[in-house]
């Protein structure tokens, strides 16, 4: 994949984990707490595909 189209695509998705984190963060229970997680989640995914090609294993 070309390496501009893959830099656009984290960029995306960072915008779209970032809403969803603080939409989530407004939302009161279980569905917000749920939502931030998601979002936690994609984040730190999309942290380890940056860190993948340093990593020395």
């Amino acid at each position: 994949m070309n390496p501009k189209v893959r830099i656009w695509i984290r960029v995306v998705l960072i915008i779209v984990f970032l809403i969803m984190l603080i939409k989530g963060h407004q939302m009161v229970g279980k569905p917000g707490v749920a939502t931030m997680l998601v979002a936690l989640v994609g984040l730190l995914a999309i942290l380890w595909d940056y860190n993948r090609p340093y990593s020395n294993s």
